[in-house]
């Protein structure tokens, strides 16, 4: 490893604020809470990488499994469920494995330092959702539109089903 990259600094704040965006809101997706901490195990001093593997532990602490028994009989719609029961012979529904949400988490942390080093050689990454079937957004965005929250973006002239929608 070359000395530039024992003295990359990593933001932990910014791991931080990354592993903060993929927690669901209240009333949508899981239940499920964790706190989505990103501890540096190894890899990082001082705020620097110091030449050892990156490790990063994220605890799981939501593990109450009989949540998901019912779902032995009816998969989630939107999840991998029933994918995952029709080609996997003994897949345990309560979680886990190759298409547990849990997965994006080291995701996250990864991206967050990878977009750090890319930004400090100049290189921005940002991006939205443009359409989700026939609901479309049309509106003019800029890249810095992109980066912000969904929550914090302003709303396009045009409405938006799914934010107006009546409730069943």
């Amino acid at each position: 490893m070359s000395k530039e990259s024992r003295s990359t600094i990593i933001d932990a704040e910014a791991v931080a604020h990354d592993m903060a965006l993929r927690r669901p809101s209240p009333g949508i997706g899981t239940a499920r809470r964790e706190k989505d901490e990103a501890v540096f195990v190894s890899g990082v001093r001082d705020g620097k990488a110091d030449g050892n593997p990156i490790i990063i532990e994220i605890a799981n602490a939501d593990t109450d499994d009989s949540k998901y028994l019912p779902f032995e009989e009816t998969p989630r719609p939107g999840h991998a469920d029933l994918p995952a029961l029709l080609s996997i012979r003994k897949f345990d529904i309560r979680g886990g494995g190759q298409f547990s949400g849990r997965l994006t988490a080291p995701i996250v942390a990864a991206g967050a330092i990878a977009r750090q080093i890319l930004e400090r050689k100049g290189i921005r990454i940002a991006s939205f959702c443009r359409s989700i079937g026939t609901v479309s957004d049309d509106a003019e965005r800029t890249f810095a539109d992109a980066r912000l929250p969904a929550r914090s973006r302003p709303a396009p002239a045009t409405r938006n089903w799914i934010r107006s929608s009546p409730r069943r």
